[in-house]
C-alpha cells in the first residue's frame, strides 16, 4: 500500500538580502515581504535616529525585527545607512534613477525612519518632478512640512481631477487643506466670471458680447493652468464678430473689460491668494 503524500508545505519562503547579508550584522531586519536585512549596529546608530535604538543588548544579533516596507524600498533605503561589502565600491544611490512611485515610498520611509542623507536627495529629486507629480510632491511635503516644495505641489496640482486629489492626499488633514486652498485660489476667478455676466442683460443677442465672454473665460481657464489669476484679453482682435445693432454698445464694454480696467471697476478681487502653506484647520 502506497504510502499517504504529502501536502506542499504552504509556509511563506523567507530570502535573504543579495546586498545586505553579512554574517557579522547583530541586527536582522525582515522586510514585508519576507527578506531579511542584516545591518550592523554601529552604522544603525549613526546614521538613523529611527534605527537608533537597536543595539546588541536589545536584539543581540537573535531576533528579527519586522518592517513594513516591502524590500525594494529597503534595499535602496539600507544603502544611505551602511556601505555594502568592502568588495564594491560604496556610492549612494542615484534617486533619479528610480520610477516615481519607488521614489515616494523611498522618501516615505526615510522620513519614518529619520536617514538623513536619503530624505535630502528625495525632497531634491521631487522638486524637479513637481509639474509632473504635483499631488504625491504635495502630500509628502505637507504632512513632513516642506513648504516651499508644497507651495508649488499645490499650484500645479490646480486641475488635476478631484477623483485624484481624494486618491492621493493622504497625510493627515492635507485634502482638507488643499479644498481650502483650492476654494480661495477659484474664488477670485468665479466673481470675476459672475461680475462679467451681469453686466449686459441679454448678452445672447449680441455677437460681440459672447465672442468676449468666449475669449475671457478661454483667458481664465488658462490663466489657472499657469498660475495666473489675472488673464489678459487682447487689446486688438482680428477676429471680433461686428455686431449689426448700431445701438450696441458692446464694443465698449468689450474695451472697457480689458484686465485691469475691469479688475478695478467691476471686480474688487483680492490681489494675493493665500499660498497652501499658510492655509490651517
Amino acid at each position: 500500500m502506497a504510502a499517504p503524500s504529502t501536502p506542499p508545505s504552504s509556509a511563506p519562503k523567507i530570502s535573504e538580502s543579495s546586498i545586505f547579508n553579512s554574517p557579522t550584522g547583530d541586527v536582522t531586519f525582515i522586510s514585508s515581504d519576507l527578506v531579511l536585512f542584516k545591518l550592523h549596529s554601529t552604522h544603525l546608530n549613526v546614521n538613523s535616529m529611527g534605527f537608533a535604538n537597536f543595539s546588541e543588548n536589545t536584539i543581540v544579533g537573535k531576533e528579527l525585527v519586522p518592517l513594513a516596507e516591502h524590500s525594494t524600498i529597503l534595499d535602496v533605503l539600507f544603502q544611505f545607512i551602511e556601505p555594502p561589502p568592502e568588495s564594491r565600491e560604496f556610492r549612494q544611490p542615484l534617486v533619479g534613477s528610480l520610477k516615481p512611485e519607488l521614489l515616494f515610498k523611498l522618501a516615505e520611509a526615510a522620513e519614518k525612519y529619520i536617514v538623513y542623507a536619503a530624505m535630502n536627495v528625495c525632497i531634491t529629486r521631487m522638486q524637479q518632478l513637481v509639474k509632473e507629480y504635483p499631488l504625491e510632491a504635495l502630500n509628502h511635503s505637507a504632512m513632513h512640512g516642506y513648504r516651499d516644495l508644497a507651495d508649488e505641489a499645490a499650484k500645479n496640482s490646480l486641475l488635476r481631477p478631484l477623483d485624484q486629489v481624494a486618491i492621493k492626499l493622504t497625510g493627515p488633514g492635507v485634502i482638507q487643506r488643499y479644498l481650502i486652498y483650492l476654494s480661495k485660489y477659484q474664488e477670485p476667478a468665479k466673481k470675476a466670471i459672475s461680475r462679467f455676466e451681469g453686466i449686459l442683460l441679454d448678452p445672447m443677442q449680441c455677437p460681440v458680447w459672447i465672442y468676449a465672454y468666449a475669449k475671457y473665460r478661454q483667458q481664465v481657464d488658462r490663466s489657472l493652468l499657469s498660475i495666473d489669476i489675472r488673464p489678459e484679453i487682447p487689446e486688438e482682435d482680428s477676429d471680433l464678430t461686428t455686431c449689426t445693432n448700431e445701438m450696441c454698445q458692446c464694443k465698449d464694454l468689450y474695451l472697457e473689460l480689458r484686465w485691469p480696467r475691469f479688475l478695478e471697476k467691476y471686480s474688487n478681487l483680492p490681489p494675493v491668494v493665500p499660498t497652501f502653506s499658510t492655509i490651517t484647520i
